[in-house]
């Protein structure tokens, strides 16, 4: 793994995960608040770590410590005739290129969990193919589905996800330096099948998936949204 590599992984699991599935999907109405709160964040972790000190803010190792205040600081600043959003929206597509090639083949067959919005159950059968066209973060272990996250209204529910030798993942689990959970392993946009619908509500497991094709992504062939201003600075999103 390069060293920009390494630098898109750490952001994508610390906040820019929600702006590179937004591109994926092609879900482009709050591209410009999504990108103002993630540099917002990451401005305001910057003025924590100066305030507390950022040679153990990070991490108790000071070199690491080190250099992820600077990476921030390399990452996130104030909106400017030098730091546009645009710019800060040619590096997500850049992010994604990179951490497509991170991926590796998983040594072992793996059981993954995801929890995911309530309306799985409700649009796919058993038996049907679905494709997920965005990078998804999944755990080792059984994280308790609820709290009506993801933007619906109802809680979520568990997703047991059965992923064959070879395919394509990130180990996030065995990277010390770079993980925010115990636990996590992403995989990329793919053909996955439903096994198992459970509309019983005493099942852990709502839904059981397979894995059955990686999908490449080739940016090229995406609609890719260029952010212009009018006269008055407004946003713009064209084609």
């Amino acid at each position: 793994m390069t060293e920009t590599e390494q630098e898109s992984l750490m952001f994508y699991l610390i906040n820019d995960a929600y702006l590179i599935n937004a591109l994926l999907w092609e879900n482009f109405e709050d591209i410009e608040k999504t990108i103002d709160n993630i540099n917002n964040d990451g401005m305001q972790v910057i003025k924590n770590a100066t305030q507390y000190g950022f040679d153990h803010y990070f991490s108790s190792d000071k070199e690491l410590s080190i250099k992820k205040y600077n990476l921030y600081k390399k990452r996130f600043q104030p909106f400017s005739n030098t730091y546009t959003k645009q710019d800060a929206l040619n590096r997500a597509y850049q992010d994604i290129e990179n951490i497509q090639n991170i991926m590796q083949p998983l040594d072992k067959d793996l059981i993954l969990y995801r929890n995911i919005k309530p309306q799985f159950c409700k649009n796919y059968k058993s038996g049907e193919k679905f494709e997920l066209l965005g990078f998804s973060s999944c755990s080792l272990e059984m994280h308790t589905a609820g709290n009506k996250q993801y933007g619906s209204n109802e809680d979520c529910i568990l997703a047991k996800i059965i992923v064959p030798k070879s395919f394509p993942a990130i180990r996030v689990d065995l990277m010390k330096d770079i993980k925010n959970e115990p636990d996590e392993v992403i995989l990329p946009p793919m053909i996955c099948k439903i096994d198992k619908v459970s509309h019983n509500e005493n099942d852990k497991v709502a839904l059981e998936i397979t894995c059955l094709e990686p999908k490449y992504i080739d940016l090229k062939s995406k609609n890719k949204y260029v952010i212009k201003e009018d006269k008055n600075k407004n946003i713009i999103l064209t084609k």
